[in-house]
C-alpha cells in the first residue's frame, strides 16, 4: 500500500511538473515568436524556469517522503529527465550534444537539492 502511495505521489508531482513548464513557457515562447526577445534570452528563460520547477518538485517530494531526500530528488530528476529525453528526442528527433547532457545534468542537481532541501522543511515548527 504504501509504494502505491509513493508511485502516486511522484506519478502527480511529475504532471504537475510538465503542466507548469507547459503554461510559464508559454509567455517566453510567445515573446520569442513576435521577437521581442532574441533566442539567447529565451534559452535561458527555459533553463530558469526548468530548473525552478524542478527544484520545486524536487523540494516537494522530499518534504512528503521525509528521509533521503538526496534519492528522493534524484528519483524525481531521472524520472523527469527520462520523459523529456523520450518526448524531445523519439517525438521531435532532437540529436543528443554535449549541451543536452548539460542541461540534463543542471537539471538532475536542481532536483537532488531541492529534495534535501524539502527534507528540512518537514512543518515541524
Amino acid at each position: 500500500m504504501k509504494k502505491i502511495n509513493v508511485l502516486k505521489d511522484f506519478g502527480i508531482t511529475l504532471g504537475i511538473s510538465f503542466l507548469c513548464i507547459l503554461i510559464i513557457t508559454i509567455i517566453p515562447t510567445s515573446m520569442y515568436y513576435f521577437n521581442i526577445i532574441n533566442s539567447k534570452v529565451f534559452y535561458i528563460i527555459e533553463l530558469i524556469i526548468s530548473i525552478i520547477v524542478l527544484f520545486v518538485s524536487g523540494f516537494i517530494m522530499g518534504k512528503k517522503r521525509m528521509k533521503k531526500g538526496w534519492l528522493v530528488g534524484l528519483e524525481m530528476g531521472l524520472i523527469f529527465i527520462l520523459l523529456y529525453i523520450l518526448i524531445s528526442f523519439l517525438i521531435f528527433n532532437h540529436s543528443f550534444n554535449l549541451s543536452n547532457l548539460i542541461y540534463y545534468l543542471i537539471l538532475l542537481i536542481s532536483s537532488i537539492v531541492g529534495g534535501m532541501l524539502g527534507i528540512n522543511f518537514t512543518g515541524n515548527n
